[in-house]
């Protein structure tokens, strides 16, 4: 018996399928019997107090017969393998597995391609979410999405930053739990070459970065995870990324080499696996200071510029600063390479917010021509606090039609109206208005978006007075 014969067959959940145990199993095999490709079923009946974790398994074949007693002595001729099995239920990656073996787009995510997966306990987790799989979900799916498609999207556990073509270091940050009493190691692979393996050289730190520590009694605690050095990648690629979170010390056999790192796949006895997906473009983001969220690594907001038909008022979108957000004080971070996309309001100033005013309405000149709806999202810092969380500081225009043209209006009808408003003071705050295809939520003022534009904006509070 080899291990690829058998390794398919020693993952057990609680319930005792598809494997399951008392004590002792046999079977007697007449000479000439050749199974290298017949499986023998060993059964093990009455399984019961099974808990969570790992327990060993020992298969022996021999020319003499063996009992119950004899897991240890000699025996004449044969051979013995030894196997860790798991015990409960487990959270499988989600990047795409399109067959055994791996090729580019295709990884080792199922269970027979001896994909990545780990015993639920929520004393060591990544993030605060937990999903329990008998296999990985939809594998087939592009973008690393199975958990999501089936509802139980548990990759929660790093923001995953923009990357685009001239990026030369890249860092994840990775919020981890653990609790266990044990200590926890992250591993993190970014399928630089797209060769569909996670390789010893793709490891965070480079082919002979060391994993991460984690010590017990830390919860949500946030470490970066960095890559120092990698190739240009073009724009348009799709990559993946794995993360893994365990209080097993995987063996790191492949130190120092290109190879495919064995730590990236296979079981482990507890934690998580969080498989993302990100494509390499390029990207506009926001530049009001960087307590609304504006940097990457702060949760900031990205717009992919792979569409030319969705902006607004023009399509000057800042390429140059598409690295990370810009935060200044006067959220004119974009205008310091001289193009100044912020023009929502080149053609009509905003309004001037009264501080007796209970609406607000800001018209957005955009254009849409991308063949499906767009929708227009826009928040205000009311109160001042630094932030966009708070209630009444959110409001939508969705189901924008494609063939919508006011970027050359001077006032715009395609408006943002913010009700309720009570108790403003003078000063000056902050706008965020984003323009997608994608929905969006009260809670989105950063993130990722698939295509359009984000303009961030200072808006004055008060009673003025004019020349």
């Amino acid at each position: 018996f080899s291990a690829d014969e058998v390794v398919d067959e020693l993952n057990v959940v609680a319930t005792g399928v598809p494997f399951s145990n008392s004590t002792f199993a046999s079977d007697n095999l007449p000479t000439s019997s050749n199974n290298l490709t017949n499986k023998v079923t060993l059964t093990w009946n009455g399984i019961s107090g099974l808990t969570q974790g790992s327990m060993g398994l020992r298969i022996r074949v021999a020319n003499t017969s063996l009992t119950a007693n004899d897991w240890g002595g000699i025996a004449q001729g044969g051979e013995v393998e030894d196997y860790i099995v798991f015990v409960g239920q487990f959270d499988f990656g989600d990047a795409r597995d399109s067959g055994v073996g791996v090729a580019a787009n295709n990884y080792r995510t199922t269970l027979s391609d001896n994909g990545a997966y780990h015993g639920i306990d929520n004393t060591i987790l990544m993030g605060s979410l937990l999903d329990s799989e008998n296999d990985a979900n939809d594998p087939t799916t592009a973008f690393a999405q199975g958990d999501n498609i089936t509802g139980s999207n548990d990759e929660d556990g790093a923001f995953i930053p923009p990357l685009n073509n001239t990026n030369t270091t890249y860092n994840i940050p990775v919020t981890v739990s653990n609790n266990s009493g044990r200590t926890g190691y992250l591993y993190a692979w970014i399928d630089f070459d797209r060769n569909g393996r996670f390789d010893r050289d793709e490891f965070f730190g480079g082919n002979t970065g060391e994993l991460r520590e984690i010590n017990t009694g830390n919860t949500n605690t946030t470490t970066n995870l960095g890559w120092n050095s990698f190739p240009g990648i073009a724009t348009g690629t799709d990559v993946y990324i794995r993360i893994r979170f365990t209080s097993d010390l995987l063996a790191d056999t492949q130190v120092g080499t290109a190879n495919e790192d064995p730590r990236s796949f296979g079981g482990a006895s507890d934690g998580e696996v969080e498989d993302y997906y990100i494509r390499v473009e390029t990207y506009d983001a926001g530049d009001a200071p960087d307590s609304y969220d504006t940097l990457y690594t702060s949760g900031g907001p990205y717009h992919i510029h792979n569409n030319a038909n969705l902006y607004i008022r023009d399509a000057t979108h800042d390429n140059a600063h598409d690295d990370d957000g810009q935060p200044t004080d006067g959220a004119t971070g974009d205008d310091a390479d001289g193009v100044d996309d912020e023009n929502a309001d080149d053609l009509t100033p905003f309004p001037i917010l009264a501080v007796a005013d209970t609406t607000y309405t800001v018209g957005v000149p955009l254009y849409n021509l991308t063949g499906s709806d767009a929708n227009l999202y826009g928040w205000i810092d009311f109160n001042q606090d630094g932030d966009f969380a708070d209630a009444g500081e959110f409001a939508e225009l969705t189901a924008i039609a494609t063939s919508t043209n006011t970027s050359a209006q001077t006032a715009p009808t395609t408006e943002l109206t913010w009700t309720g408003i009570s108790g403003l003071t003078a000063g000056s705050t902050y706008m965020r208005l984003r323009l997608t295809n994608s929905t969006l939520t009260a809670n989105d003022w950063g993130g990722p978006a698939e295509n359009g534009e984000v303009e961030d904006h200072v808006i004055y509070i008060g009673d003025l007075d004019f020349g």
